[in-house]
């Protein structure tokens, strides 16, 4: 006997681990901003990437373990269904012996009934 569980009973969370890091292109630096601004935005850019792939890390992490956590759920899920599976096929098999009894019971009544049809004639 086999247990199906519908996949829609469970919900998987599935983060963007891997965010775009962005990237200015300035074509006319003269014009939008002076040498100063470009010379502070080119060294931020590498602290951001930084954080950045901290981000990523800390939600890896927890995605990790989000998903060892619905492991978990899943297989304390298939154990109780185990568990229940192994219940209703021994209450299958007290219900077929009850029916193998119930069918030998009929069985001698009718020929019972055969025995005292004969004597009555």
């Amino acid at each position: 006997m086999q247990i199906q569980i519908p996949m829609s009973q469970f919900s998987f969370r599935i983060p963007v681990v891997l965010k775009k890091i962005e990237m200015e292109v300035v074509s006319n630096p003269s014009s939008s901003t002076d040498e100063s601004e470009l010379q502070k935005q080119q060294q931020k850019e590498p602290e951001r990437f930084v954080t950045n792939i901290n981000l990523n890390i800390q939600q890896s992490a927890e995605f990790i373990y989000e998903l060892k956590q619905q492991t978990l759920e899943l297989k304390a899920k298939i154990e109780s269904s185990r568990v229940e599976s192994l219940k209703m096929d021994r209450h299958v098999q007290c219900l077929q012996y009850q029916l193998d009894i119930a069918q030998r019971n009929l069985g001698i009544i009718k020929e019972n009934q055969n025995k005292i049809a004969l004597k009555v004639m």
